[in-house]
């Protein structure tokens, strides 16, 4: 009992030397770059605080370590680190790195190793180190997995013990393939519609390696122009893709193609498109024949619109396309005359011809205007033509004939006339009403109250032959003040300032227009315009308006545009020549809200008149 309890103590100091020692740790080989894999670039990029591709370092350890493998860059450090189900530990690291120093605990420290990356490429590098554990377990190992990363990712894979690849053949999706074999020399099969296809073996070992495969690519991408114009359709075998400039992003597989460009005003443009499938993109530009001419229509008449094959073109001439060897054809037209037209056809690529159009001719109608009383003026469309009775050869069409003479309202008729048509038209003019101010006014000694009476509005004769005249009162429209001016103040509630300024406005009988102008004591101006609407009758002697208006707001701060509204309360005096008021009413613009009041006295236009004249003649 005594000898197994020291053999045991001698086995137990032994475990404990050996766990005391330092195992040895170092580069097997050297740093390989695989050019060929793509996960640093493709699959798996991983960008440094630069927002460069790291370098990815594939490290292999021959033995299973004990504790974690530590890599030292010197001042840069390790982006990311990975240890991967099959035993590869991943390091990303900035391309920078000139110098690779590997540590593990309980190992011996390996010497830096030099290195020159790049960035987005993966280098392989295997550690060598000491068996953690002594005992060694005697085991046979026949099969792994085999592990495959292929591009593009939807890439059809065929495997099997032979050229036939008759043991799996499956459609990946994300590009990757895993499958447990026994060891051995398989045969594989990659294929893809868009690249050439690739077969070779690869062997089922021990290793851990990811087999890596990229298909070449057979397809090329296109881009189509055109010239000189762009806009033509484009045709591929038959099929329409769009107009030009046209730049495909959808992949075309290597041949030969029929391309097509079809646009109105050229001939159309055929050719054949060889695609190499180099996995470049083609460019193509096509020019295009014109079919048509460029020339100049015009007409002797400026007036005269111009139209090409019932399509309006312009006024007085037009220059364009006319597509050749076909008939058009060309008016001028003008209202109230007749169309004139000609057929023409041109030459393709012919430039720079005249093609003259007759004027339109003109259609008359003629018109007899009477008036009551005679020899008043007479106006056709706003145009003096002289004094009635009168006889006048017009245009055709719809006319406004207008009638006026001093004392008397001016009386306007529409008539339509035909062509060769003759027309009377009669006109009767209405005496003005005479003013007569109210007896309590303090002008009524300058004026004799008239009665009602003395502004006859027409007359007729009884049957009994005593003639009666009807009456109608006067109108006080016409006195009406209508021309003011306010004084306004204002005062900003947020920057709490003062403005001033003034209002001018003008109403007749429900609505008009006003201006507002206000300055800020800090050099800010402020201007407002906008209508007026009356809303007391025109008899009542108090007046009520309302107002609403938009404008800028300028300043050391900038231009704004602002808002104004409000109300005017009115007070005529007896005359109705004039009157006071007094507005409230308020401005917004920016972050600023500026309540106005104003007050101010108008004017009617006759005494504005009066004041007018007698300023011109003095």
């Amino acid at each position: 009992m005594k000898r197994l309890s020291a053999i045991l103590l001698l086995i137990f100091l032994f475990q404990c030397l050996a766990s005391s020692q330092e195992m040895s740790m170092n580069l097997r080989g050297t740093v390989e770059h695989a050019i060929a894999d793509l996960d640093a670039k493709t699959y798996y990029p991983v960008t440094d605080q630069n927002d460069n591709l790291c370098a990815l370092l594939k490290v292999t350890v021959t033995n299973r370590l004990q504790n974690e493998l530590v890599l030292s860059t010197g001042g840069l450090s390790v982006v990311k680190r990975e240890e991967k189900p099959d035993g590869e530990i991943w390091f990303y690291v900035p391309y920078q790195v000139k110098n690779l120093t590997f540590t593990c605990k309980g190992y011996s420290r390996m010497a830096p190793v030099p290195v020159n990356l790049k960035a987005g490429e993966v280098y392989r590098l295997t550690i060598a180190t000491d068996a953690a554990v002594s005992t060694v377990m005697t085991a046979t190992v026949s099969s792994n997995y085999l592990k495959m990363k292929v591009y593009p990712e939807d890439a059809l894979l065929s495997l099997g013990r032979t050229s036939d690849c008759e043991i799996t053949t499956e459609v990946l999706s994300d590009g990757t393939f895993a499958r447990l074999l026994d060891y051995g020399t398989y045969y594989y099969r990659i294929e893809h519609s868009l690249y050439e296809t690739e077969t070779g073996t690869v062997e089922v070992s021990g290793s851990n390696d990811v087999r890596q495969v990229s298909l070449r690519p057979a397809y090329n991408t296109l881009t189509v122009l055109s010239a000189p114009d762009a806009g033509a359709d484009v045709f591929i075998n038959g099929e329409r893709m769009g107009t030009t400039p046209l730049t495909l992003d959808e992949k075309l597989k290597k041949g030969r193609y029929a391309l097509r460009l079809v646009l109105r005003d050229y001939e159309p443009y055929e050719d054949t498109v060889l695609l190499t499938g180099d996995g470049t993109r083609i460019t193509r530009s096509a020019v295009l024949n014109p079919l048509y001419a460029i020339v100049t229509v015009r007409s002797d008449d400026s007036q005269a619109q111009i139209w090409v094959d019932k399509e309006y073109k312009g006024t007085g001439s037009w220059t364009g396309r006319l597509s050749g060897e076909v008939t058009h054809v060309v008016e001028s037209r003008r209202e109230s005359h007749q169309p004139q037209s000609r057929s023409v056809t041109v030459e393709a690529g012919e430039t720079g011809r005249i093609i003259e159009v007759p004027a339109p001719v003109p259609l008359y109608a003629t018109l007899n205007i009477e008036t009551d009383p005679v020899m008043a003026e007479v106006q056709i469309d706003g145009k003096n033509v002289g004094t009635a009775p009168l006889v006048e050869q017009v245009l055709i069409g719809k006319r406004t004939v207008s009638a006026s003479m001093s004392g008397y309202e001016t009386e306007t008729a529409t008539v339509e006339l035909r062509h060769n048509e003759t027309k009377t038209v009669t006109i009767s003019l209405q005496e003005k009403p005479a003013y007569t101010p109210p007896a309590s006014s303090s002008y009524s000694s300058a004026y004799t109250p008239a009665p009602y009476k003395s502004t006859p509005s027409s007359s007729y004769s009884s049957g009994s032959g005593y003639r009666k005249t009807r009456y109608r009162y006067p109108n006080y429209q016409d006195d009406f003040a209508a021309t003011f001016a306010d004084i306004v103040c204002g005062y900003g509630l947020y920057r709490e300032n003062f403005h001033i300024g003034m209002t001018y406005a003008h109403v007749r009988t429900r609505i008009g227009y006003y201006g507002t102008l206000l300055y800020e004591f800090d050099d800010v101006g402020s201007l407002a315009v906008g209508p007026v609407f009356r809303l007391t009758s025109d008899r009542s002697n108090v007046d009520l308006q309302l107002y609403g208006g938009i404008g800028v707001n300028t300043g050391s701060n900038g231009t704004f545009l602002l808002g104004d509204a409000g109300f005017r309360f009115g007070w005529h005096s007896r005359s109705r020549l004039s009157w006071w008021d007094f507005g409230i009413g308020c401005m917004y613009f920016n972050d600023e809200i500026l309540p106005t009041v104003s007050v101010g006295i108008g004017i009617s236009l006759v005494v504005l008149a009066g004041i007018l004249g007698l300023a011109a003649g003095a």
